[in-house]
């Protein structure tokens, strides 16, 4: 054994072969600092780190050290401090590192025992997470989007600038604050209040959710804006939520003057509309005489164009009520099976003339509450457009039965299908799923979204089940009334 450090026994001497085995196992470096400040290696591990092939001078070793300074002068036992240490270590290339040191007195009096663990690697992790600790931020600061950051208790953790700029708050005004005091209606406003940010988020739970809200900014201006809240998640567990803030003041304005536009516009093509379609069934019905063949046809023809154009004026008038949430409803009780009933009656001719069956399947009593005439409208829209897009031959079934708390009032086809990623489109204002269906078959491109609202707006919804080439099936599902619910459905 080395009588300076301990450290390796000279030719011929025994070795404690189980020592050795536990230095080489360490995932520590192992060095040991002699009575004469030479520094050696006892392990693979501290080779490695310092690049030592044999014994080295101290200063090449821990270059911004002392042997006979702290933490490395530790000669007695009751001197030993085993707390780590960072200090620098330099390599063989002479490239410094940090290290973190645990010094101890070594096997031979004034000699240390020095376990080391290369820095390094938390370094560069350290730095990599500043790094994307410093994006984030960046990110979160560059966005339009206005963002917040709370707790589970719901105070406020961060704020980006747009938010800041949003409400015209600093940091320090936003961050540390309840999100119920975020944005809060002034005392003294005389404007009518509106959803705040902390009714969005409990009505989110932890889960995403959002809506619309109103926010008031420093000097009481309110504010629409859009939220959207989503769960901050560290591992499994939800530890607050984040929340996305636009501001939707302009998209309402728009709307607002879309709205506005629409209402004029239809208004004025319905008025002069009604006089052309009065003047042109007193001609056709024959009370101002006989007409010729050709004339009688080119005047039917435009009487079927203004039925067209009405029913499209129609369409854009339902389909703003409905987004505005006005469009009138009556609803009572109502059993669909005579909707049902009813729709295939009106259409047959409509079917017959396109050379499509359409045919009543299995049709059993389901009471419902809802506005018979709406749900009757978008029942005609689901046949008409079912019949529309069937080939000659083809044919189309409509079905009405019940389960224990829904009636389910179907619409099937054999026509082409609709594709897996056009099923929610198809739902979309004046959308077609094929382009030359607009070429080939008429309407306006709004009958799905209307079905659709005035099913939701009935407390309903729409069921859709496709594939290409195989046909369709749309359902309309809507509530049994209470005393329909309690009665047992049918025997199948």
């Amino acid at each position: 054994m080395d009588e300076d450090t301990g450290a390796a026994a000279p030719a011929g001497e025994p070795r404690d072969r189980g020592l050795e085995g536990l230095l080489a196992a360490l995932p520590l470096g192992v060095l040991v600092v002699g009575a004469q400040g030479r520094v050696h290696a006892q392990n693979d591990a501290a080779r490695a780190a310092f690049g030592l092939s044999g014994p080295a001078a101290f200063a090449d070793v821990f270059p911004r050290s002392s042997p006979d300074a702290p933490p490395f002068a530790v000669r007695r036992a009751d001197e030993a401090a085993p707390e780590p240490v960072e200090v620098v270590g330099r390599d063989a290339d002479g490239t410094t590192f940090p290290v973190e040191v645990t010094v101890s007195p070594g096997p031979r009096p004034g000699t240390s025992l020095v376990l080391t663990r290369d820095l390094r690697g938390a370094a560069r992790a350290e730095a990599e997470l500043r790094r994307q600790r410093g994006l984030t931020e960046l990110l979160l600061e560059s966005t339009t989007d206005g963002f917040l950051g709370t707790d589970r208790e719901g105070q406020v953790l961060f704020a980006n600038t747009a938010v800041r700029r949003l409400l015209r708050q600093r940091a320090s005004d936003l961050v540390g604050r309840p999100l119920a005091q975020v944005g809060r209606r002034p005392a003294d406003a005389t404007l009518p209040d509106g959803p705040a940010l902390s009714d969005v988020l409990d009505g989110s739970g932890e889960g995403a959710g959002g809506g619309r809200a109103v926010l008031w900014d420093r000097y009481g201006t309110p504010l629409s804006v859009q939220v959207a809240v989503s769960p901050l998640i560290t591992g499994e567990e939800v530890v607050g939520s984040v929340l996305t803030v636009r501001d939707a003041t302009e998209q309402e304005r728009v709307e607002e003057l879309k709205r506005q536009f629409t209402a004029v516009v239809s208004h004025e093509l319905r008025t002069p509309l009604t006089a052309i379609k009065a003047s042109l069934r007193l001609v056709t019905s024959g009370v101002l005489g006989p007409l010729p063949e050709e004339p009688a046809r080119l005047l039917r023809i435009a009487d079927e164009n203004a039925d067209r154009l009405a029913a499209l004026v129609n369409d854009i008038l339902d389909v703003e009520r409905l987004d505005a949430g006005t469009m009138p409803l009556e609803p009572e009780d109502v059993d669909l099976a005579d909707l049902a009933r009813a729709g295939v009656e009106q259409l047959e001719s409509t079917a017959v003339a396109a050379g499509v069956e359409l045919v009543l399947g299995e049709v059993g009593p389901a009471r419902v509450h809802a506005d018979p005439h709406r749900i009757a409208q978008a029942l005609t829209n689901l046949v008409g457009n079912a019949v529309k897009f069937s080939e000659a031959g083809g044919r189309v079934e409509v079905t009405c039965r019940r389960t224990a708390r829904e009636a389910r009032l179907a619409v099937r086809d054999e026509g082409r299908g609709i594709p897996h990623d056009q099923l929610e489109a198809v739902f979309d204002r004046f959308r077609q799923v094929y382009a030359s269906d607009a070429q080939r078959q008429s309407g306006s491109g709004l009958g799905l979204a209307i079905t659709k609202g005035i099913v939701e707006r009935s407390g309903g919804r729409v069921e859709l089940r496709s594939r290409p080439n195989e046909g369709s099936e749309f359902t309309v599902v809507l509530p049994l009334t209470d005393a329909e619910e309690d009665a047992p459905p049918p025997e199948p």
